[in-house]
């Protein structure tokens, strides 16, 4: 667990490459006072191909740009320090060219006011500022809180992810270009010494994922569903149930939507005077839907609850 060399990531980055992907999620680094060229290579690969790679900052709360070994020589980041090559390039005699489809992301702390104390930063290096802490699902099915920078940068690939989904024609440089426009983020001086845009992404705005080319779903996805919402059974083959209570109370207004990960619905019904909705894994007009994961929004008597279900096929 958490090891690995520089042979396997260029390995893997070059494989997946090759294999279709359209941006590639980087939750590590390792520091060195020498370029890596093979990496270097890879990653050129990557971009030659047009494929944008998100790379985690780092969570020892150090200026990338301002770090030092032992023997009091200068040490970088990588892949991280790639931002900064061409300042490498008259360091160390090189000449290898800058890139244009790289983003380094920096953690705020939990309040989202200041850079968190364990992030790296530096505003030659980071690239974007967003939040650090969320609350997942473990190992073992529990829920439990994470923060650091891999989870900042996984965030950050899951919206290049839809924004690439829906404008699919959007290349590396087009996205960069999104995530700093100032239109799109919270301008503090405070961030001067941490990110080159000054400003956190405006997450929390509507108008962020309208100009990053994400559909808003609304207010379907308001809260959670109680425990006494059942939705059985998750994972689900052919057929899947929503339960109100015990099933015994009808409600007078009932509302079931199933969107897909790009936000698209796919499945919609109302009914009046039930308990238990169904959804048999098609869209409204009857096509079968691919396996997956799907997002539900139900809405009883006007009240959202949300969630997440699993079709999967069965042998």
């Amino acid at each position: 667990m958490n090891k690995g060399d520089a042979f396997e990531l260029t390995c893997g980055l070059r494989g997946a490459v090759q294999n279709g992907a359209q941006v590639i999620n980087m939750s590590l680094g390792f520091w060195d006072s020498t370029v890596p060229i093979p990496l270097y290579n890879a990653l050129k690969f990557a971009e030659d191909n047009g494929v944008l790679v998100v790379m985690s900052a780092g969570n020892e709360g150090k200026d990338l740009r301002d770090s030092v070994n032992e023997l009091g020589q200068r040490i970088y980041r990588w892949p991280g320090a790639f931002q900064i090559i061409e300042e490498i390039n008259q360091e160390q005699g090189l000449n290898l060219r800058p890139f244009s489809n790289l983003i380094v992301v920096a953690s705020l702390d939990e309040m989202g006011q200041e850079v968190a104390s364990y992030s790296n930063y530096n505003p030659n290096i980071v690239n974007v500022l967003t939040q650090g802490a969320f609350r997942t699902i473990g190992l073992n099915n529990e829920v439990v809180d994470l923060a650091g920078t891999s989870m900042t940068a996984g965030f950050v690939s899951k919206i290049v992810a839809l924004a690439l989904a829906h404008t699919p024609a959007l290349r590396p440089r087009d996205i960069i270009d999104l995530l700093t426009d100032p239109a799109n983020l919270k301008v503090n001086p405070i961030f001067e010494k941490a990110v080159s845009s000054r400003g956190r992404l405006a997450i929390e705005s509507d108008d962020f994922y309208l100009n990053m080319g994400i559909p808003i779903v609304g207010d379907d996805f308001a809260t959670e569903p109680p425990e006494d919402v059942v939705v059985s059974p998750n994972p689900f083959f052919k057929d899947i149930y929503f339960r109100l209570h015990d099933g015994s109370t009808s409600y007078s207004d009932l509302e079931l939507k199933i969107y897909d990960l790009c936000g698209q619905l796919v499945y919609q019904k109302t009914c009046n005077g039930e308990s238990v909705m169904h959804w048999d894994g098609s869209t409204t007009s009857g096509e079968d839907l691919p396996d997956g994961l799907y997002l539900y929004a139900l809405r009883v008597n006007g009240k959202p609850f949300c969630g997440k279900v699993l079709k999967f096929w069965r042998n």
